[in-house]
């Protein structure tokens, strides 16, 4: 979690969640593990804040207040990121995890929605099951301040 991230297409992440049920790019039963969130999280998963395993996806609901607090951006100048200039704060959600990965309730983000809503930042969620993205949105209005995205890492997926 971050206020600043080198990440480029974003000023700030939070984990509100952190792990992954696996894909094509984090599969240990098969010795693949080339996800960057997925080495990280098993390099320091013993240490508080990191869930045990990143087989083992945990949420850290303390996070999302801290996160809220941190001051708008809209009509700031970013120097290192000029291209974000203008925006309110970018937060990518859960960037060490998939937000709608299998193993946790699908409905487990819902309770943040309305904090999240009603704060002045974009909301960056991205992951790898749009399907159950999808079914998490229409079972719960996609606040205006969301940008909802999808990773692909192969055709067939």
């Amino acid at each position: 979690m971050g206020i600043h991230t080198k990440i480029q297409w974003c000023d700030s992440s939070c984990n509100l969640m952190a792990g992954c049920d696996g894909c094509e790019l984090w599969n240990p039963r098969a010795d693949v593990r080339q996800c960057y969130a997925g080495n990280l999280v098993d390099r320091y998963f013993s240490r508080p804040g990191w869930p045990p395993s990143f087989a083992i996806p945990a949420v850290f609901p303390e996070r999302l207040k801290a996160a809220l607090r941190w001051p708008d951006l809209t009509g700031k100048d970013r120097p290192n990121k000029p291209w974000l200039n203008g925006y309110p704060r970018l937060i990518f959600w859960c960037d060490l995890g998939d937000p709608f990965t299998e193993s946790l309730p699908v409905d487990w983000l819902a309770p943040f929605l309305p904090e999240l809503a009603d704060s002045p930042h974009i909301h960056i969620w991205v992951t790898k099951r749009p399907r159950r993205m999808r079914r998490f949105f229409e079972a719960h209005t996609v606040p205006k301040n969301f940008w909802l995205l999808t990773t692909v890492t192969s055709q067939p997926n």
